[in-house]
């Protein structure tokens, strides 16, 4: 599992980031836990799974990088949004590569 380094919090989910943190290393899933990646299958920008989802044997073997954590799927629409205004703010397009590029030297 590879983390962006200025991962995305939702303020639910920042309440929660040591026990979240937790669950990932132990692979172990909690209701209202949404995890927000670089889009797996698609020419999307991300994709939004639910925690157990996000275990799942085609998003493990894609090993997308982890742009964000949210509790509740409010949270993780509104979070999405946020990362793709910061992406456009920082780039001044829609290159989500570069975006998560940038986060990880």
């Amino acid at each position: 599992m590879r983390l962006f380094s200025d991962l995305y919090w939702g303020p639910k989910a920042l309440a929660q980031k040591e026990m979240i943190l937790g669950l990932l290393r132990r692979r172990a899933d909690f209701p209202g836990i949404y995890i927000i990646t670089r889009a797996v299958d698609s020419d999307g920008l991300m994709d939004i799974y639910k925690l157990k989802a996000f275990y799942g044997k085609r998003v493990r073997e894609a090993d997308p990088m982890v742009l964000g954590i949210a509790s509740g799927r409010p949270e993780a629409l509104e979070l999405s949004r946020q990362i793709v205004d910061e992406l456009y703010h920082r780039k001044g397009d829609f290159d989500i590569d570069a975006f998560c590029d940038s986060g990880n030297p």
